[in-house]
């Protein structure tokens, strides 16, 4: 079950829009990821490495949980990085319209965790919302060549594994990586996948260990401004976009039929993830 929900966040992680840790909260595992991936950096795990005492090292940061996971968010990526391109190159408005409504329904599952709402919450939301909105709508940049580029948005994209209503996908796109990235899964090219992948350790280490001590010492409040960014977030997700899935401009649905059409879609999506939070309530 732990690898089917890393194989739901690896598959998130490919949609422009859709935030990994946005499908980590829901699924009742956000908080244990932070946790294992802030004690890489700790003391204990470091100590322990250092000292050659791998399996004290291994306990340290969950190592179990984490290798589990990390291999179903890595078995989604290879797997459905050609059928979700596929997919958003023939389908945009469907695929959208499926996400719209799974983060629309994540935002209220990730809300009821946030225990109480106050005045103090809800100003967090709120800027959360206004931020999530505003980075958004920011628009793509050419990309840039060469490994230290890649490095860099493999960092700021990874980030967003931890960062629930900020895409990794779409930091790629607003850095001009998200085909090349894309591609480069698909064809297994070392020289993209490797700069990409060492600066995405490090931005994934760098933002988890801030996380971690926020969650730690601030959870409402954290939470509450999580849950803003997602909202905030849906304005990406909108089906019907000037420039397909890197345009920055919403549009109304070109037909009836076709607002129809993928209101059920959104309708499918939404009841995917109550089902989703209902199950992980109950267990």
């Amino acid at each position: 079950m732990l690898f089917v929900k890393g194989a739901a966040v690896g598959a998130a992680q490919l949609i422009p829009g859709v935030s990994g840790g946005t499908m980590a909260l829901v699924l009742g595992i956000y908080q244990d990821l932070i946790a294992s991936i802030g004690a890489i950096t700790g003391r204990p795990f470091l100590r322990a490495l250092v000292s050659g005492r791998l399996r004290t090292a291994f306990q340290a940061v969950n190592g179990t949980f984490l290798v589990t996971l990390t291999l179903g968010i890595s078995a989604a990526v290879l797997l459905f990085s050609g059928l979700l391109g596929w997919l958003l190159g023939r389908y945009p408005s469907l695929v959208f319209a499926f996400f719209f409504g799974l983060v629309g329904a994540s935002t209220v599952a990730v809300g009821r965790r946030v225990k109480p709402w106050s005045p103090g919450t809800v100003a967090m939301a709120v800027v959360g919302t206004i931020a999530g909105f505003l980075v958004v709508g920011l628009a793509p940049a050419a990309a840039p060549g060469g490994a230290l580029s890649l490095a860099l948005s493999g960092a700021l994209a990874a980030s967003a594994l931890v960062l629930p209503g900020i895409s990794g996908a779409f930091i790629l796109i607003l850095l001009g990586q998200y085909n090349t990235a894309l591609e480069a899964v698909s064809s297994a090219n070392l020289r993209i996948l490797v700069p990409l992948a060492l600066g995405a350790v490090v931005g994934l280490l760098s933002v988890a260990r801030v996380l971690s001590w926020l969650l730690d010492r601030a959870y409402g409040p954290t939470l509450a401004l999580l849950t803003g960014f997602m909202v905030g977030s849906l304005r990406k997700l909108w089906p019907w976009q000037l420039a397909g899935d890197s345009g920055g401009v919403n549009t109304l649905p070109p037909s009836l039929a076709a607002a129809l059409v993928a209101s059920a879609v959104a309708v499918i999506g939404s009841l995917a993830i109550i089902a989703i939070d209902r199950g992980g309530r109950e267990r």
